[in-house]
């Protein structure tokens, strides 16, 4: 087994131990390495302690939830709708295959879980991670100040846009677990994600 592979077998270790309702303070390297599958003595090759297992396992995941975001391009030229449904539609991808990481029928959320008051160094990978995303979120909303549909592009209009996708995301797949009077479809919030942004950014 190479290093990079045993490296991510005890991040995915460390997520699942996450996801079945461990502490950051309660989980040992013992458990890290059981979880793996791998030896104790394996992690400490490669890791000086529990908390730098902890704040890695944090940047992966993240630069993992990212990698998409960044790769995607904002084209000023396309239709800025379009834009937004595409860049919604990454979100949609994304938490179908990490659906576990934010069930919240399934443990914690994986962002709160990294975002608690317990390890500096994870509440840090986790503003960095937020400050990725939000300048994604920018450059789709310039796109629409380029096009005359927005004009109000700041701080903090991407952080209430940001927020809103974040919200309509986990609503679009948690919606049959949550006792509303009216369902809305995905194109339906899609939709409505799209007019916020317009009022927000008006």
């Amino acid at each position: 087994m190479t290093d990079k592979s045993k490296k991510e077998r005890i991040y995915a270790a460390v997520l699942e131990l996450f996801k079945g309702g461990k502490n950051i303070k309660d989980i040992k390297v013992s458990d890290i390495a059981d979880r793996a599958g791998i030896g104790k003595g394996s992690i400490y090759l490669h890791f000086t302690s529990k908390d730098d297992v902890i704040v890695e396992a944090a940047k992966y995941f993240f630069d993992t939830w990212l990698k998409p975001f960044e790769k995607y391009e904002v084209d000023n030229n396309k239709n800025f709708k379009d834009l937004v449904m595409e860049f919604i539609d990454i979100h949609i991808d994304l938490i179908n295959e990490y659906m576990n990481f934010f069930n919240p029928q399934g443990g914690s959320d994986y962002i709160n879980v990294f975002n608690s008051n317990t390890l500096p160094g994870t509440i840090e990978v986790v503003r960095n991670s937020r400050l990725r995303y939000l300048d994604i979120v920018e450059k789709v909303l310039k796109a629409g100040e380029v096009q005359n549909k927005v004009s109000y592009v700041n701080r903090y209009s991407v952080n209430v846009v940001a927020q809103s996708i974040m919200l309509m995301i986990k609503y679009i797949h948690f919606k049959d677990i949550l006792k509303e009077e009216k369902h809305y479809s995905e194109d339906e919030c899609k939709q409505l994600t799209y007019d916020m942004i317009l009022r927000v950014c008006k």
